[in-house]
Order: C-alpha cells, then sequence, then structure tokens
C-alpha cells in the first residue's frame, strides 16, 4: 500500500511539473516521517505532524549539532533548515556526495571500510565512559568520500548516551549480522574478520559486559531505558538485534571470545 501511495504522490508530482521533488520514504518502521528529495536545492526534507515523529526531528537536530561541533564545523553543514511548532516539525538536510556501502556484503568486502570507520570514532568521540550516541549506526547511515566520513539519520540520538564504543561495536555486529543472520551462521572467513575487528576494539578501549555479550548488553539497554523503549516499541525489527535468533546470538558471542 505504502509503494502505491508512493508512486501516486510522485507521479501527482510530475503532472503538475513539480518532478523536482521526489517521495523517498513514508513512515519508515512506524517513524510518523515523510522523506522527499528535492533536487533543486540538494536536500532531503523530513517531515511530521505526530508528537513521535517530533521527537525523533528534534533529536536529529541536536545530534547533527552536536555532531558538527565535533568535526568543528556549524550545524549549517548538514542542517539548512529546521523547524518546529505545536502540530508540526521539518528539518531540511544537505545531501552528501560519497557511496554507501552494501551492509549485505560480506566482511571480507567491508573489512576496510569497518577499520576507517573504527579509527574514524575514535577521533570524533571523547575518550569518556560515557559518550554521546547515535543510536542506529549501520553502514546505511554512513557516506563514504574518498578520506571523508560523513553520518547521518541521528533521530536516535541520544545524550549523555551510551558507553564508549556502543555505536561503533553496533556498528561491526549489525556488518556481521545482516548477511548471515538467516542462516544462523557466518563462513569461516568471516568469522576471523569479525574476531579481529573485535579485538581491534578491545586494544582501543572497549569496556565492561559489552566486550562479552554485546547483543545482550544492546537489548537490555534498549529495553530498560525510556529513550529506546519507544524506539523498540513503535519499530521492534528497527534495532538489528532483534532479527537474530537466540541460535545466532551465541554463535556471533563464541565468535568474539
Amino acid at each position: 500500500m505504502k509503494k502505491i501511495v508512493k508512486k501516486l504522490f510522485n507521479n501527482l508530482l510530475n503532472f503538475f511539473g513539480i518532478s523536482k521533488i521526489k517521495l523517498i520514504r513514508e513512515d519508515s518502521h512506524g517513524n510518523d516521517i515523510k522523506v522527499s528529495y528535492i533536487s533543486k536545492n540538494k536536500i532531503f526534507r523530513k517531515v511530521t505532524n505526530t508528537p513521535y515523529g517530533q521527537m525523533l526531528l528534534d533529536r536529529e537536530n541536536r545530534g547533527f549539532q552536536w555532531y558538527a561541533n565535533r568535526i568543528n564545523k556549524g550545524k549549517s553543514a548538514f542542517i539548512k533548515n529546521f523547524i518546529k511548532s505545536q502540530h508540526y516539525c521539518s528539518i531540511d538536510i544537505k545531501k552528501f556526495d560519497g557511496i554507501k556501502i552494501n551492509y549485505e556484503n560480506s566482511l571480507i568486502l567491508n573489512y576496510k571500510y569497518l577499520n576507517k570507520f573504527m579509527f574514524y570514532y575514535c577521533k570524533t568521540w571523547p575518550q569518556k565512559k560515557l559518550v554521546p550516541c547515535h543510536g542506529d549506526m549501520t553502514f546505511d547511515n554512513l557516506i563514504f568520500k574518498k578520506n571523508k566520513i560523513f553520518i547521518i539519520d541521528w533521530e536516535h540520538f541520544k545524550r549523555p548516551g551510551e558507553q564508549w564504543g556502543f555505536d561503533l561495536a553496533y556498528l561491526i555486529l549489525s556488518a556481521a549480522s545482516f548477511p548471515y543472520y538467516r542462516y544462523d551462521f557466518l563462513p569461516e572467513k568471516d568469522q576471523k574478520i569479525l574476531n579481529k575487528l573485535w579485538k581491534k576494539l578491545n586494544l582501543l578501549g572497549l569496556r565492561g559486559k559489552i566486550k562479552t555479550r554485546p547483543i545482550d548488553v544492546f537489548k537490555k539497554t534498549f529495553e530498560s531505558k525510556i529513550h529506546w523503549q519507544k524506539i523498540i516499541r513503535r519499530s521492534p525489527k528497527k534495532l538489528f538485534p532483534y532479527l537474530l535468533s537466540k541460535r545466532f546470538i551465541n554463535h556471533l558471542h563464541s565468535i568474539i571470545n
């Protein structure tokens, strides 16, 4: 049904000669947000008229602001406009040139990008026990351009956040899970890559139970804190740990240990 609505919307835009605006998605994972691309201005516009959608866009605005400060840029480098009223909220996000990595590629193919991001994370995030959290750090929300990396989609942003390395561990394990979770097993070559990445993460400063039982830590965090509870109630399949079987979770934990 949503695909039909999207097609009708874009056909109407073409009919009235407004083809430079294209509907990208609507109510993805129950987030109450409509996303359009305005090619003339090279921006993605997110719009909502519900309290839940407003909460997410407000988090996105604050997330981009924190991120811009960390990489010594003004918020205007990412956000062109942000409007919030009682029953309406919109945010215009600039388009970034670069490539998105296919998150269903093997770890062998994606290793160099994961390695790049590990060092980018260490450079961008403060080395503290508790740090701001992106909250959905997957390849779908990263853009690579030569030696640059851009992080997008800050709707789950949380501050003061979670423990250092939470987002980084989430990215690595999501990259290991998406290609193989339907089969409950990683090929041997990818097992070696995952183990290698996890050892690096430990050396960089990962601490606590997340070192040995990260999926358990993710799920406990999401289920025990109000910030995350709202998201998993609305979008139970939005966060990758909830796609994994118990068998596959144990398989991942055995590899990193």
